[in-house]
């Protein structure tokens, strides 16, 4: 079987090369990027910035690309755009770019993967997006082409390395794409980590509407690792009444929380045995354990 030849992105300082020549358009001639991932928000960040233009202007151009009807649409620059807005500004300065929709789309996640504290909602659909982009770049297979399995992992592979991170972890990320907006506000306010997320975007849009209604009878917002799973079972043995859901959440699973006890056996030298305290070991244990959910 023959392989696709490996898709080389082009990359971002080259798409956003600032030497280029600069226009000033007026802010109501741009545009939100279409579907646009990542959220512009009021907050204090917000407000710095505002004040940082009032005083300074727009310092970096906003990047765009034409549309139509004098319209351009904003590939980079989404929040000085809006603190532009908000400023008073009426026009800021851009640089027009003429870019695919494919290319677009790259450049829009690459440009925004340095933000900080990028939700797991706005890093799941940013991924999302640049890999359909780069799965129409590399061209559909055909019969005398790789599979489109294929093509998905060296996507994902690729994306991965891109953004520091495993392949399965962008797998995981993607699936929350699949969850109602309601639990991925959840996820994004870490009362459900992304685990058991991923295990509950395995439900139905109907069964996670289900799930909510369970949980508020039970007043809570979150789900374990092992309840998410236990949800999932239920969910696709077909045993996910109301009822179903809410013995998952019972308090005779309550020491399900904790998962399971394991029982150490450590050999300790003789001549430090009575300088080593159980509860130390305890605590090591705990910390270390505290540090691998985290990363869940």
């Amino acid at each position: 079987m023959s392989k696709l030849p490996k898709m080389k992105l082009t990359p971002v300082d080259e798409l956003f090369n600032i030497g280029e020549a600069i226009d000033y358009l007026y802010v109501t001639q741009l545009e939100t990027f279409e579907n646009h991932p990542f959220s512009v928000e009021d907050n204090k960040e917000m407000t710095e910035l505002v004040e940082s233009i009032k005083q300074n202007g727009v310092i970096t151009p906003i990047v765009v690309r034409y549309k139509d009807n004098d319209k351009y649409e904003i590939i980079s620059g989404h929040r000085r755009t809006h603190a532009a807005k908000t400023a008073g500004l009426n026009k800021v300065p851009c640089i027009i770019k003429e870019m695919t929709d494919e290319q677009a789309v790259i450049a829009m996640v690459d440009a925004n993967k340095q933000r900080e504290n990028i939700k797991p909602s706005e890093k799941a659909f940013a991924y999302k997006m640049k890999m359909e982009a780069m799965k129409r770049q590399a061209g559909r297979p055909n019969k005398n082409n790789s599979s489109q399995v294929e093509t998905n992992l060296r996507t994902d592979e690729l994306i991965a390395e891109e953004a520091g991170e495993s392949r399965a972890t962008v797998q995981r990320y993607i699936r929350l794409t699949n969850l109602i907006p309601k639990l991925l506000n959840e996820v994004d306010i870490e009362n459900i980590k992304l685990s058991p997320a991923v295990e509950l975007s395995y439900l139905s849009t109907d069964a996670q509407e289900e799930l909510l209604a369970a949980m508020e009878v039970e007043g809570t917002n979150k789900v374990s690792l092992a309840k998410a799973k236990k949800i999932r079972a239920a969910y696709e043995s077909g045993n996910f009444e109301l009822d179903d859901i809410l013995e998952i959440f019972s308090p005779s699973d309550a020491k399900e929380e904790n998962y399971h006890t394991v029982t150490l056996k450590i050999d300790v030298p003789y001549e430090i045995a009575d300088l080593v305290k159980e509860e130390d070991l305890k605590r090591i244990c705990n910390n270390y354990i505290k540090s691998m959910e985290k990363k869940q």
